[in-house]
């Protein structure tokens, strides 16, 4: 397999490699189940999840929401982690996630950095 390009959803331009995936990733875990027509079961539970307290317990609960999204939806990668950053009360928080590449030759580890806030296009 080889890596997918695409159009940046903001200025059209292309998109590959990380980018691409930080795009892809980005639409999977903002995008609420049952929202999308015709693909009632694409998107993941973490917009069900967002508003709980972020004890350890809700965390290990929202890594595996994202977790679970990425790998029904995402082939080009194999999530090895999951971890947040920044503050989810002020809606400025970003899922890390490591994952090894599929759709390369290598099977490169990878780090992506995914926003949780929908940018309104």
């Amino acid at each position: 397999m080889t890596g997918l390009t695409g159009m940046d959803r903001a200025s059209g331009k292309a998109l590959t490699g990380d980018q691409h995936l930080v795009q892809s990733i980005g639409d999977i875990i903002t995008t609420p189940l049952g929202t999308r027509l015709m693909l009632r079961d694409y998107g993941c539970l973490l917009a069900d999840l967002i508003d709980r307290p972020a004890t350890r317990a809700n965390l290990l609960l929202f890594a595996m929401a994202v977790a679970l999204a990425i790998t029904r939806w995402e082939p080009r990668v194999t999530v090895r982690r999951v971890t947040f950053t920044g503050d989810f009360a002020s809606g400025q928080a970003s899922a890390v996630i490591e994952a090894n590449r599929t759709d390369v030759a290598v099977n490169a580890l990878t780090r992506l950095t995914v926003p949780l806030s929908r940018t309104s296009t």
